[in-house]
């Protein structure tokens, strides 16, 4: 949730005269893009549950908000700060399908890849991507 100054997500750059040398991008709208489309674009996908990049695994914290599908799951990742991966059980894990693995929930670093141990129950690892390995295509450039 945004609050306080700055709350507002940004829609398009300013109309009037330009400031300075700025430059505003917008990262395109996730709603109404193909799963496959968003999985490409925004996360790297990986067999088993996450972990960091020396193989430690990370607390996971459901996320019952994106239990209907995997593309509303992912989408509601990408929109949350800490959040750096999404543990997803097609065929459901303690009655959740959605768990984020995020900054701050007894986790100092973000995750990296899936696990190299044995396959944790149906498990994937969704990876979000850091902005720099973005396209720039998802960027609109005002």
């Amino acid at each position: 949730m945004l609050t306080g100054w700055g709350a507002s997500k940004a829609r398009a750059g300013y109309t009037g005269g330009q400031w300075q040398d700025a430059t505003c991008y917008v990262r395109e709208s996730l709603k109404g893009t193909k799963e496959q489309s968003l999985l490409k674009e925004y996360f790297n996908k990986f067999q088993n549950s996450c972990v960091d990049k020396d193989q430690r695994d990370l607390k996971e914290r459901p996320h019952s908000d994106g239990n209907q599908s995997l593309e509303m799951c992912l989408q509601a990742c990408q929109g949350a700060d800490a959040c750096t991966a999404v543990e997803w059980y097609n065929n459901e894990w303690e009655n959740t399908r959605c768990y984020f693995i995020s900054l701050g929930d007894d986790n100092a670093t973000p995750a990296a890849g899936g696990s190299a141990a044995g396959q944790f129950k149906d498990a994937l690892c969704y990876v979000k991507k850091q902005p720099e390995d973005l396209a720039c295509s998802t960027y609109t450039k005002f």
